[in-house]
């Protein structure tokens, strides 16, 4: 609340002169718009008639839903009254209400004016208020023509530098870190999600979200009735100004007892082919609007070139390490990973172990069912073999009916306990051809680094001749080369 001295006569040249001085700094003003209200109702307040400006914004329009915006007075004790009692009790003679226009962010705004103590407006008064109240709208309305205008040029400035992140990079890490980093720019970012979704197993992945500034775990679930699963499914964007615990199928993550009050939820599609979902929330509420919404469905329409480039991208590269039949590592990409392996293991100190597995079935099917059924054989073969390691181990079609699992760490007790789980699968799965089923067997050789060889090659010579030994003991067994 401003404060200034008691000030005596109230000459009309008084008014007039007060009206050219506050005129001119009014379209003047620099800066916001909350600062531009609080220095109106300073000047308004210097009025000598004034003794209370105040500057209420009315949401509908009607006086009952009312929010004080800003209050100036010269008296220190003077308290600016509730607002119903504001708009619709006081004596017309002590307050002289004025709607101002150009107020889109507001919906309406009202300029109330309580006369100075034990006085009354004058005409000259009126006038003069009524004439200021028409400047500051205007200069209002310049302010939220420039605001307008600069967030239109940063919204023009940020496509222009995704566009350029977009084109130089198949990285999606790095787009979405650059689309977090810009996008926190020119609106309200305090939590931010891209999902990728995938049709054929209908899920979604939220693959990068951040809250609070916080990077989270990623989270995949099935296409469900949630917003994200809604965008995706219509292909259309979404916009609430609302707690997003109270829209129907939201979930919630992040930081416990903290809800986001409005969000934005927009399709990344490209061709007609929805590729997955963007979203940009804030805890503060009615914060965006058809504008905002707008701009972030560009941005995902921007987006979409880079995760569809990013998905072809990683389709050609498992096409050129991937076996086609089986979908194991081909024998290219498994020997890049043993040397990787190897390397590391050498620098650690840790073992390696490389487990060979060849069917001793294969010559069979194929002579007397056909090699449809041969193909059928190792495919379940991969199956069981991949099913049966870790996540960091690795498994590959080396060629034919033999396959290759590298198991870093493994020493040669671990590596033949895994070989001889598999093995038992592959000799208990009976193979199902035309209603008939066909009894298979396998043999595996292990070998372990540093204990049977140092090199690439000289492993999975040790590999091959462990194996070896298991076929001339009987076959369907597990043997160890030999240090």
């Amino acid at each position: 609340m401003r404060v200034s001295g008691r000030r005596s006569g109230r000459s009309p040249l008084a008014s007039y002169d007060w009206l050219d001085k506050s005129v001119a700094q009014l379209h003047c003003f620099q800066g916001d718009d909350l600062e531009f209200l609080n220095a109106m109702v300073a000047l308004a307040s210097d009025l000598p008639a004034v003794g209370l400006a105040s500057i209420w914004s009315c949401p509908d329009g009607d006086g009952e839903h009312v929010r004080l915006l800003a209050c100036a007075s010269r008296e220190p004790t003077t308290q600016a009254p509730e607002a119903p009692a504001l708009l619709l009790n006081l004596p017309e003679a002590k307050h002289l209400d004025l709607p101002f226009a150009n107020a889109e962010k507001w919906n309406k705004l009202i300029l109330s004016l309580r006369a100075d103590t034990g006085r009354a407006f004058k005409t000259t008064d009126s006038q003069v208020l009524a004439v200021f109240a028409q400047h500051a709208s205007l200069a209002l309305g310049r302010l939220s023509a420039i605001d307008t205008a600069r967030r239109r040029a940063d919204a023009l400035s940020l496509l222009n530098r995704l566009s350029v992140t977009i084109a130089a990079t198949l990285d999606l890490e790095s787009l979405f870190d650059t689309m977090y980093a810009e996008i926190r720019k020119v609106m309200q970012t305090d939590a931010f999600f891209v999902a990728r979704y995938y049709p054929s197993q209908g899920e979604i992945d939220i693959a990068y979200l951040y809250e609070a500034g916080q990077r989270l775990e990623p989270i995949r679930y099935p296409l469900n009735e949630g917003p994200t699963s809604v965008a995706i499914r219509t292909g259309q964007p979404l916009l609430f100004n609302m707690d997003h615990r109270n829209i129907p199928g939201a979930r919630t993550t992040g930081p416990q007892g903290r809800a986001t009050q409005s969000l934005m939820i927009v399709p990344i599609s490209l061709h007609g082919k929805v590729l997955g979902a963007l979203s940009v929330q804030t805890y503060e509420a009615n914060a965006y609007d058809a504008e905002l919404l707008q701009l972030l469905f560009t941005i995902a329409s921007q987006a979409a070139i880079a995760l569809e480039n990013a998905n072809l991208y990683e389709q050609t590269l498992r096409q050129a390490t991937t076996d086609q039949m089986t979908g194991l590592l081909n024998r290219q990409a498994f020997l890049s990973a043993l040397d990787r392996s190897l390397e590391g293991a050498h620098l650690s100190g840790s073992p390696l172990a490389v487990v060979m597995f060849d069917s001793d079935s294969l010559k069979r099917i194929n002579d007397t069912h056909g090699h449809p059924a041969g193909d059928q054989h190792i495919r379940s073969m991969a199956d069981i073999i991949r099913s049966g390691v870790r996540e960091e181990d690795k498994t590959c079609r080396f060629g034919g009916d033999e396959f290759m699992l590298l198991l870093p760490g493994a020493d040669p007790a671990r590596a033949c306990e895994v070989a001889e789980r598999i093995l038992q699968k592959i000799c208990s799965h009976a193979l199902l051809v035309d209603g008939t089923e066909i009894r298979v067997t396998a043999s595996a050789g292990v070998a372990v680094y540093p204990e049977n060889a140092r090199t690439r090659d000289t492993l999975l010579a040790a590999a091959d001749r462990a194996i070896y030994r298991a076929k001339q003991d009987g076959k369907g067994c597990v043997r160890f080369s030999s240090p």
